[in-house]
């Protein structure tokens, strides 16, 4: 079973060449290139039942924070967080990180999302008439009940 997700080499030499564009300024495309980075280093740490529900990773001082999508992400970090520690540790070493970003603790925290829902527009729904209108009313001992009745054959004659 496969826990962790390797990047291929090929896609990490294309992105580091998208960075070596003249049109952008040297500081914007360093702070891409960290971000680039580290989206792609955590990524590659969570196991494969995490990852889709990272949001995103920023650092502020010394410290990591990780944002996920769902409470039970959140939850599961914290279960497995030596595990995914450990793994992020042999990759930070593996790809020479420390030149780009430097973190000392890991923070997993919930980012919430809410639903965007839609409006929905109750549909009026239209049938054609079937009745012509001519239906036996005579038994009707009410009078009100009658009127009604009589009220509802002119309107189906109308609509006819």
């Amino acid at each position: 079973m496969q826990l962790y997700k390797a990047k291929p080499k090929e896609i990490e030499k294309r992105d580091t060449e998208l960075f070596d564009t003249p049109s952008l300024p040297k500081e914007l495309s360093r702070k891409l290139e960290q971000y680039e980075l580290l989206r792609d280093f955590i990524n590659d740490s969570l196991p494969l039942a995490l990852a889709p529900l990272f949001v995103r990773a920023r650092i502020s001082g010394e410290t990591l924070h990780i944002d996920f999508s769902h409470p039970a992400a959140k939850k599961e970090f914290e279960g497995k967080r030596e595990d995914i520690l450990k793994e992020m540790r042999r990759i930070y070493k593996e790809r020479s990180l420390k030149e780009h970003f430097r973190f000392s603790s890991v923070k997993a925290s919930m980012e919430f999302v809410p639903l965007q829902k839609e409006e929905v527009t109750p549909k009026e729904y239209r049938f054609p008439e079937r009745s012509d209108g001519q239906f036996d009313i005579s038994d009707v001992q009410d009078q009100e009940i009658r009127q009604k009745l009589e009220e509802i054959k002119k309107i189906i004659k109308e609509k006819k």
